[in-house]
Formats: C-alpha cells, structure tokens, sequence
C-alpha cells in the first residue's frame, strides 16, 4: 500500500490507522514523482491519496486507489477512485481498505 500526500502529519495519521493491519505494508511518498517511483519498485495493490497529489491517480490508472477530499459529491460513482471525506476515523479507512482490497 502506498500512502501519497506532501503533508508529513497527514501520511503519519493514515499510517496510525492501519497500523493494527499487520497484513499490509505501506510506504509512503511525499511527491507524485516519488510515488510514481515506488510504485514502479514495490507494486502496491491500493494508494491512499490526499487530494492536491490526486495527479498520480491518473498515472497509477491500474492500481485501486481511496482519495481523501474535503467534499465528497452526491450522486453515485460507479467508476474511478473511491472518495473518503475528510475529517475521516481509522475506522471509515479501514472499512475503505478491507472493501477494495477483498
């Protein structure tokens, strides 16, 4: 798993919920740049991406991917990334996880 976001306190609070997954190794990326590169060397299965690095979303196409905006829109989506909205619990990201990731 590849946690993408330039805020240093944001990748630890995601790193923080999904520390009791054992089963999952997560890395993180500062830069789309630096996510891009790992992800060419460890091939994550999910991103967790914060909003403004949302660009790697459409270089990394093929891996599954939760963004974390501000606001999520009405409406259903049937295709694309998942939308979790900020303030979020470890228990609404772990519940995003465990979906995309079964």
């Amino acid at each position: 798993m590849l946690v993408v976001s330039g805020e240093t306190d944001f990748r630890g609070y995601v790193v923080e919920c999904l520390r009791d997954r054992a089963d999952l190794r997560v890395l993180e990326a500062a830069t789309v740049a630096s996510a891009v590169a790992l992800s060419a060397q460890y091939s994550p299965s999910l991103l967790i991406v914060d909003e403004p690095e949302r660009a790697v979303v459409a270089i990394l196409s093929q891996v599954r991917t939760i963004v974390i905006v501000d606001d999520v829109p009405h409406g259903e989506r049937t295709t694309g990334p998942r939308l979790l909205a900020r303030p979020f619990t470890a228990e609404g990201l772990l519940a995003e996880v465990d979906q995309l990731l079964t």
